[in-house]
């Protein structure tokens, strides 16, 4: 027989493809990180930039010889700016992996489906459109309203100077 001594380290950190999406969308990429122990072992995620990155699950229990997958998730809060982060999934039991993360944020885009509100006449109608300011700062926004109700002479102005022109 002979006596073997091994020593494990660290892998290097890994330095994951940036990303890019839209301001106001998500954009996830799968990490995997693996228990080669007989043993149980906890892990939990630490970001460090929080505001653009985030991990889950952020703790886990790997199974003994068992892989799990682990999603980060980029939310742009610039548009056309690198936003840089540090992934860090630890384990008391099986030590730790490093993720360099990048991503930017491109313009928005338009809502997929215009939202419709349709009002009886005389009536009054309210809907809500759903809105993420994915900045740090306030953000003033303008939407845009095009009355169509079939007459040719309110159908292509802009709403408020179709209300001012009904009776």
């Amino acid at each position: 027989w002979y006596e073997i001594e091994t020593e494990a380290t660290q892998p290097p950190p890994t330095e994951l493809a940036p990303m890019s999406t839209p301001i106001g969308r998500r954009e996830r990429v799968t990490v995997a990180v693996e228990n080669p122990t007989r043993d149980e072992a906890s892990i939990r995620a630490e970001v460090d930039n929080q505001r653009n990155f985030t991990v889950e699950p952020a703790t886990a229990v790997l199974a003994p010889y068992s892989r799990s997958e682990v999603v980060i998730t980029y939310t742009p809060s610039a548009v056309g700016t690198s936003e840089f982060g540090v992934v860090r999934i630890t384990s008391d039991r099986i030590g730790e992996w490093e993720f360099h993360v990048q991503g930017s944020g491109t313009p928005p885009v338009a809502l997929a489906d215009p939202v419709l509100l349709v009002a009886p006449a005389g009536l009054s109608a309210s809907t809500s459109v759903p809105f993420r300011n994915p900045f740090p700062e306030p953000l003033e926004v303008v939407a845009e309203v095009h009355l169509e109700d079939g007459d040719a002479d309110t159908a292509s102005r802009p709403a408020a100077a179709a209300a001012a022109a009904s009776p």
